[in-house]
């Protein structure tokens, strides 16, 4: 497969068009294949700035900076507004869109901005249940309610982790640490899958109940959150070194490619390994690329092995590429086919959505051996 002359097309056709449309806005999930502009409130916009940032380090292009920096006071004012930031996903948000602002441009006003997002994040936390409430308001001192944890949230703690790498303070790891370790004690299953969501009972902190808000049903394996879990876990174990971190990114590794169809794109549950059920490729995107850093990693301990995961990988992006990628027309916004968002709730069936964009494009520089990453900074 030509990874480069992939990327070409994607940097320079899907995206250059997409310049265009979005320079003050941001892309979400296409209605018929088409994006929508929306202003700053999803949980997803930090994947569009993510996607620029690729782009713009992969090419240098300074029409990409510049887009860049017309989009990122937009996440300042969300943050400073408190526009739907009762949410675990600012992770999502600021560490694909402010931290990158530091970390490759030594912008003054973007680290302060995602330092402030991480210290709004660790206050979710949730000290006697161990973890970061997913949504909502967070309770009152003794306040009777019921809030959730959801195995997504793996994928926002690299946001806690770089600000303890920036700042000493060990606050923000401890929680990081905390948080992924209840998420595998509670939402991996013995056989590597997992469930999507757990409910607690406060004040006491009792989980209540463990099934899936997304999937099939409770006792199956949603296949988003299954490829949430290889990612999240393998960059907890990035920054943190715990060996169970590892072994859990392995669990759900293992699960997920035993539970593929033939052509390696997974349906939206892992429930379905054939028939007429909608494929999820944005689930299969962050597999893909989850599976390249895993297999950076166990390839130091293990050749074979860490071989074998990045084969797997490059299947699953090359099929990508031949079954989901988006024609070069105005009818296609995004640069995948074959999303599913939400299916219990009829959102985004078999349509793009920007996060598969993200993680597709990723893949393909990961693909290439791309110098650099967004989820990890030394």
């Amino acid at each position: 497969m030509d990874w480069q002359g992939i990327t070409e097309f994607i940097i320079s056709k899907k995206l250059e068009r997409n310049l265009q449309k979005f320079f003050s806005s941001f892309p979400h999930v296409s209605e018929n294949g088409v994006y929508s502009p929306l202003e700053n409130i999803e949980w997803t916009a930090g994947f569009w700035t993510g996607i620029l940032w690729l782009a713009y380090l992969s090419t240098k292009r300074e029409e990409f900076r510049t887009t860049i920096l017309s989009l990122l006071p937009s996440f300042a004012d969300r943050l400073f507004w408190g526009r739907n930031t009762d949410t675990h996903d600012l992770g999502f948000l600021y560490f694909l869109s402010c931290v990158p602002g530091w970390e490759f441009l030594q912008y003054r006003s973007s680290f302060d901005v995602a330092l402030s997002a991480a210290e709004r994040l660790s206050k979710r936390f949730h000290p006697r249940g161990g973890y970061i409430q997913a949504f909502g308001e967070f309770p009152s001192e003794g306040e009777e309610t019921e809030t959730l944890v959801i195995v997504d949230s793996l994928m926002n703690l690299p946001l806690l982790y770089w600000a303890y790498r920036r700042t000493g303070c060990k606050q923000y790891m401890h929680i990081a640490i905390r948080h992924a370790q209840t998420i595998r004690s509670l939402l991996l299953r013995e056989d590597g899958s997992t469930y999507q969501a757990c409910r607690f009972r406060v004040p006491e902190e009792q989980p209540v109940w463990f099934g899936t808000l997304q999937g099939y049903n409770d006792t199956s394996c949603w296949s988003r959150g299954q490829a949430w879990a290889i990612y999240g876990f393998t960059l907890s174990y990035y920054y943190t070194g715990l060996e169970s971190f590892l072994q859990s990114a392995l669990r759900a590794a293992e699960y997920f490619l035993s539970h593929l169809p033939q052509d390696k794109i997974c349906y939206w549950d892992l429930a379905f390994i054939d028939g007429s059920e909608p494929r999820d490729s944005s689930a299969a995107a962050i597999a893909a690329s989850g599976l390249f850093e895993l297999a950076s990693i166990v390839a130091l301990k293990d050749k074979e092995r860490g071989s074998f995961l990045r084969e797997e990988a490059l299947n699953i992006l090359h099929n990508l590429t031949i079954y989901c990628l988006a024609p070069d027309d105005s009818n296609h916004d995004g640069f995948l086919l074959h999303a599913t968002y939400h299916l219990p709730q009829g959102l985004g069936i078999d349509e793009s959505c920007i996060w598969g964009d993200y993680f597709y494009l990723e893949g393909l520089l990961k693909a290439q051996g791309a110098p650099f990453s967004l989820w990890y900074y030394r």
